[in-house]
C-alpha cells in the first residue's frame, strides 16, 4: 500500500492536477508517513504554480513566494533574462551590431553569460530536454560553419568544390602549391561568421531554457525584452519622424529599422491579448485598482499601437507589408488551429479582407506614394533593382553548389560573377535566402532551412495543442514574428543584421521552449550534448572575441600602408585568394619593383576573379600602360565604358593625360555602343574641342540614332559656342535621319509644319504670346496639312506691335523661297499678319517683309522671294503684326481675332 502510494505520487513529473497531489498528501500525514524530500518541493511548486487558495495540508509548511523562486531558479531566471536583454540593447544601440567593437563586446558578454548558465546548469531547476531532432538541427548549425573551415585534400576539394579548388590552384602561379585549403574562399570572414552563429546558437538555447521555464508560471517574463527594446527603438524613431528627420532609429537603414519591429509587433499583440484575457476573466464583483487596469490592458496595447505607429512611420514599403503579414499568420493560425467548418472561412475571408484594406488605409502618405510611384514605374520589374544583382546571385550559386563559398563570404565571392550594376559594391545580395545559399550552399541551406522550419512547425504544434491560452498565445506571437521576418528577408538583408538575427535567435528559442503539452523531465542523450556543445560555443566567443580584435585591427594597419612588401601582400592573398584587390596589390608592387612580366601575368589573375569590376579596371588598364601595354590598358578602359556610365569622366580624363587623340579614341578607346560614343560628345562639348565633336558625331551617327536631347545639345553647341552653324544644321538633319523631310536639302526651315513640340532647339521655333495681349499655341484642331497648326490669338485690348514668335535658319548664301500658309478669322484694324525674314546681325545686308492676311479667310498662301549674302550667317523668320497707323484718340488699331499658321518653308531656287 505504501509503495503504491509512493508509484502514484511520482506522477506529478507528469504534470498531475495539484488537487490530487494535495489529496496524496493528506493520506500520507493520516498514516503519519513522511512525503518524500523531491515530492514535497513538486507540490509546493505545482501548489504554488496553480494558484490554488485552499488551506494548506496540516504538518506541512507553505512556500511562499520567495521560497518558491529560490526553489525554482526564479531569481536567477530574471537575472540571466536581464543580462541577455542588456546584450540585445547593446547590439541594437551599435547600429544594429554593425559596430565591430560594441558587437565584440556583444559577444563576449553574451559568451561569459552562456558559460555562467550551462556551467551552474546542474545546480538549477532546468527546462525538459531538447529534442533530438531539434537539438541535431541546432548544433549542425555551427558545426557546418566549422566545417568550412576545415583544411581539406587538394583532391577532396576538388572534388567537392571545384570552383574553390581553381580559387586555390591560382595560387600556384605565384607561390608553392597548397595541398589543403579550406571550403570558405576566405577564412577570416568566414570566422566572423562563425562568432556570430555561436552567438545566435547560445541565444537560442539560454532563451529556450528560460522561456520553458517562465512559461510554466505562465510569466511572459522571456517575451518583453523584445517588446520592450522593439517599443524603444521605435520610440527613438517616432521622435525622428516628429522631428522632420529620416526613420531609422539606431539603425544605419530604415528597413533593418522596420525589421526588428516587425519581430517585437506580433509579440507585442499576443502579450496585449493574453492581458485582455485576463482581465476579462476576473471577478467582476472585485474591484479593479487604477494600476492593474494600466498594467493588464493600457500598457500592453499601448505597446503594440506604438510598434505599429513606428513601423509605418519608417516608409519601409516591404517592413510595413511584412508587419501587417505577420499580424495575418497570427490570425489566420488561430483561426485553422481553433475553429472548424465555415467559422472558420469566414474568420479567415474577413483577416484576408482587413489585411488588404490595413495596407490600404493604414499606410502614411509617404508609403502611398512609394508605392504609387513604384507600381506606376519600371522599378517595380527590376525589384528596384534588385533583380539584376539576384541573377548575378545564382550565378555565384551555381559556381558553389553544394558547399558554398563560406558564410560571410559574398562580398569576395560576387566579384567574379557580377554583371550588373557594377558601379555599385554589393557586400549583400538584398536577399537573405540567396545570399545564405550562395555561401552554404545546398547542404547547408537545407540544413538551416530545416532548423528554421521545425522551429515554426513547433510553434504552430504548440497552437493546435497548448492547453494554456499564454502559451498559445505567445506561439502565435512567434510564428507571426518568423513569418515577418521570413517575408522581409526576400528583398533586404536583414538577417545579416547582427542585432535582428540576434532577435530572431531569442524569438525561436521562445517558439522552442513555450510547453506543448504538460511537461515532463525525460532522460535523454540530447541533453549532455547540448550542454557540453553551449559551454564549448560560449568558450569560443570567450577566446575568439580579443583575437577577433587583434586580427582586425591588425588587417586595418596593413590596409592602411600605402606600399607594404611583397612578401605581405601575399601573405594576403593567400588568405584571401578570390579577392581581385588583393592580386592588383601584389601587381602593382611587381611593377614597381621593375617586374614586369609578373606584374602583367598577376593582373591578369586579378581580371580573372573580377572581370566587370571598374575599380579593378582602372587600375589595371593604368598598369598595363605603365608597362608599355597600351592596347591592352586601352582594352581595359573601353570594357569600363560598356558597363557602366559612372567612370565616364574618369577614362576620359584618362585618355587626356595619356595624350590620345579624339581620333584615337573614337577608334580604339570606345566600345561598340552608342552610350558611350554618346557620353564622349558630351565630354567633348568644350570650346576648345569644337574640331573633335563632329568627327565623334559622325561616328554615333553611323552607329546608332543619338539620343534627342543629345542631338540638341551638340546642334545649339557647335552653333553658339564653336560658330559653325553649317555643321550644326548638317547634325540636325543627321539626327533626323528619314524624318528629316528634305532638311537642309530642299528645305531650311525646322519644324515649318508645327507637327513636333517646340524644342530648345536653336533653330525650332520660339512660340510666344505678349502679356494678356496676343496668345500664341500649337493647335491640334486644325491644320491645312498634318494635325497641327499654330494659332495666334489677339484679345483686341492694344494697339500691338508684334514679333516674339519665330524661327532661327541657317541658309547657304543663295536666293530662296518663302512659303507660308496662313488663315484668318475676323482679324480686325488694317495690320494682318505677315512675316519678316531677315539678318539679325545685319538687318540692312536682309530685310524681307511679306504681304498680311487680315480679315477673315481660308488658307492663304504667302510668299517671298530672299537673297541670302554671304556675309549673313543666320537668317531669322518672325511671324508679325505692325502696329496699325491711327490716330492718338481712335481705338480703330486695337487688333482683335485669330490667326492660324501652317505650311511654312524656305525652298532654293539656284
Amino acid at each position: 500500500m505504501f509503495a503504491g502510494l509512493q508509484i502514484e505520487s511520482k506522477v506529478l513529473h507528469d504534470g498531475q492536477d495539484a488537487l490530487l497531489c494535495q489529496h496524496q498528501h493528506r493520506v500520507l500525514r493520516q498514516l503519519d508517513l513522511q512525503p518524500k524530500p523531491d515530492l514535497l518541493r513538486e507540490f509546493h511548486l505545482l501548489q504554488f504554480e496553480s494558484g490554488l487558495r485552499q488551506r494548506p495540508v496540516p504538518g506541512v509548511e507553505v512556500v511562499g513566494p520567495a521560497a518558491l523562486g529560490a526553489i525554482r531558479g526564479h531569481a536567477p531566471e530574471r537575472v540571466y533574462v536581464g543580462l541577455l536583454a542588456t546584450v540585445l540593447a547593446l547590439a541594437i544601440v551599435a547600429h544594429g551590431g554593425r559596430d565591430f567593437i560594441e558587437w565584440s563586446v556583444c559577444l563576449a558578454l553574451l559568451g561569459l553569460l552562456s558559460l555562467g548558465y550551462w556551467t551552474w546548469h546542474d545546480r538549477m531547476v532546468s527546462a525538459p530536454v531538447l529534442e533530438p531532432r531539434l537539438a541535431a538541427l541546432v548544433l549542425m548549425a555551427p558545426a557546418y560553419v566549422m566545417c568550412q573551415l576545415v583544411p581539406l585534400p587538394a583532391f577532396l576539394l576538388r572534388l567537392l568544390s571545384p570552383s574553390r579548388f581553381n580559387v586555390a590552384l591560382a595560387l600556384g602561379s605565384m607561390m608553392p602549391p597548397h595541398r589543403f585549403a579550406p571550403l570558405s574562399i576566405h577564412t577570416a570572414s568566414t570566422s566572423i561568421s562563425l562568432m556570430r552563429i555561436a552567438a545566435y546558437t547560445l541565444t537560442f538555447l539560454l532563451m529556450r531554457e528560460l522561456a520553458c521555464s517562465s512559461f510554466r508560471r505562465r510569466s511572459w517574463l522571456a517575451v518583453w525584452p523584445v517588446i520592450v527594446l522593439g517599443v524603444v527603438e521605435g520610440g527613438s524613431g517616432l521622435v525622428q519622424a516628429a522631428s522632420g528627420l529620416e526613420v531609422r532609429g539606431t539603425y544605419g537603414n530604415r528597413n533593418h529599422f522596420a525589421g526588428l519591429l516587425e519581430m517585437a509587433l506580433p509579440l507585442a499583440v499576443g502579450y496585449a491579448v493574453a492581458c485582455g484575457r485576463r482581465d476579462s476573466a476576473r471577478d467582476p464583483s472585485a474591484p479593479a485598482s487604477v494600476r492593474a487596469v494600466l498594467v493588464d490592458v493600457a500598457l500592453p496595447v499601448a505597446a503594440a499601437l506604438a510598434l505599429f505607429a513606428a513601423l509605418v512611420a519608417s516608409s519601409s514599403k516591404m517592413g510595413f507589408v511584412a508587419g501587417v503579414f505577420g499580424l495575418f499568420v497570427m490570425g489566420a493560425l488561430a483561426a485553422s488551429t481553433m475553429m472548424t467548418g465555415a467559422t472558420k472561412w469566414m474568420v479567415l475571408s474577413a483577416l484576408i479582407i482587413s489585411s488588404a484594406l490595413a495596407l490600404v488605409f493604414l499606410a502614411s502618405a509617404q508609403l502611398t506614394s512609394d508605392f504609387e510611384s513604384l507600381i506606376n514605374s519600371s522599378r517595380l520589374a527590376s525589384g528596384e533593382g534588385r533583380v539584376p544583382i539576384w541573377g548575378d546571385t545564382l550565378r555565384l550559386l551555381k559556381a558553389y553548389a553544394l558547399f558554398g563559398s563560406g558564410l560571410g563570404t559574398y562580398g569576395t565571392a560576387f566579384l567574379k560573377y557580377q554583371t550588373a550594376v557594377v558601379e555599385l559594391d554589393f557586400t549583400h545580395a538584398h536577399n537573405d535566402y540567396l545570399e545564405f545559399a550562395s555561401e552554404l550552399g545546398a547542404i547547408g541551406f537545407s540544413l538551416f532551412a530545416a532548423l528554421m522550419i521545425a522551429i515554426a512547425g513547433r510553434a504552430i504544434r504548440c497552437v493546435k495543442r497548448a492547453q494554456e491560452w499564454d502559451v498559445r498565445l505567445a506561439a502565435l506571437g512567434c510564428a507571426g514574428a518568423i513569418a515577418a521576418i521570413g517575408l522581409h528577408s526576400l528583398v533586404d538583408f536583414n538577417l545579416y543584421m547582427p542585432a535582428n538575427a540576434l532577435s530572431l535567435a531569442w524569438i525561436a528559442g521562445i517558439a522552442a521552449g513555450v510547453p506543448v503539452a504538460p511537461l515532463a523531465r525525460r532522460s535523454l542523450p540530447s541533453g549532455d550534448v547540448v550542454k557540453v556543445a553551449a559551454i564549448g560555443l560560449a568558450l569560443l566567443l570567450v577566446i575568439g572575441t580579443p583575437v577577433q580584435i587583434i586580427a582586425e585591427r591588425t588587417a586595418q594597419e596593413d590596409s592602411e600602408q600605402s606600399t607594404r612588401p611583397i612578401g605581405q601582400l601575399l601573405d594576403a592573398v593567400r588568405k584571401d585568394a578570390a579577392s581581385p584587390h588583393r592580386w592588383a596589390d601584389v601587381a602593382e608592387a611587381m611593377q614597381r619593383a621593375g617586374r614586369r612580366d609578373e606584374a602583367k601575368t598577376t593582373m591578369a589573375t586579378a581580371l580573372r576573379a573580377g572581370p566587370n569590376i571598374p575599380p579593378l579596371l582602372l587600375r589595371a588598364a593604368t598598369l598595363y600602360d605603365a608597362v608599355g601595354e597600351q592596347p591592352l590598358a586601352v582594352r581595359q578602359t573601353a570594357h569600363l565604358l560598356s558597363l557602366t556610365g559612372a567612370y565616364d569622366a574618369a577614362v576620359f580624363d584618362w585618355y587626356v593625360q595619356r595624350g590620345m587623340s579624339s581620333a584615337d579614341v573614337l577608334a580604339r578607346g570606345l566600345p561598340d555602343s552608342a552610350r558611350a560614343t554618346e557620353a564622349f560628345i558630351r565630354y567633348l562639348m568644350r570650346p576648345e574641342s569644337c574640331a573633335d565633336v563632329v568627327p565623334a558625331w559622325n561616328v554615333l551617327v553611323a552607329r546608332a540614332r543619338p539620343d534627342q536631347q543629345l542631338a540638341i545639345d551638340y546642334v545649339n553647341f557647335m552653333s553658339e559656342q564653336c560658330r559653325r552653324n553649317d555643321a550644326a544644321a548638317r547634325g540636325w538633319a543627321q539626327y533626323l535621319g528619314s524624318a528629316a523631310n528634305g532638311y537642309q536639302q530642299s528645305d531650311w526651315v525646322v519644324n515649318g509644319d508645327f507637327e513636333s513640340d517646340a524644342s530648345p532647339l536653336v533653330f525650332d521655333w520660339r512660340i510666344r504670346g505678349l502679356n494678356r495681349d496676343v496668345e500664341a499655341a500649337l493647335d491640334d484642331g486644325l491644320a491645312r496639312t498634318g494635325s497641327r497648326s499654330l494659332r495666334i490669338r489677339f484679345a483686341g485690348r492694344k494697339n500691338v506691335d508684334y514679333s516674339a514668335t519665330g524661327q532661327t535658319a541657317y541658309l547657304p548664301p543663295g536666293a530662296y523661297r518663302f512659303e507660308a500658309f496662313v488663315r484668318t478669322r475676323a482679324i480686325t484694324t488694317s495690320e494682318g499678319i505677315r512675316f519678316r525674314i531677315f539678318d539679325p546681325d545685319a538687318p540692312r545686308r536682309l530685310d524681307v517683309l511679306t504681304d498680311q492676311v487680315g480679315g477673315t479667310s481660308g488658307w492663304t498662301r504667302i510668299e517671298a522671294m530672299v537673297r541670302v549674302p554671304h556675309e549673313t550667317a543666320l537668317v531669322r523668320i518672325n511671324v508679325v503684326r505692325l502696329p496699325a497707323h491711327v490716330a492718338d484718340d481712335d481705338i480703330a488699331g486695337d487688333i482683335s481675332g485669330t490667326a492660324w499658321i501652317d505650311s511654312v518653308s524656305l525652298s532654293s531656287i539656284e
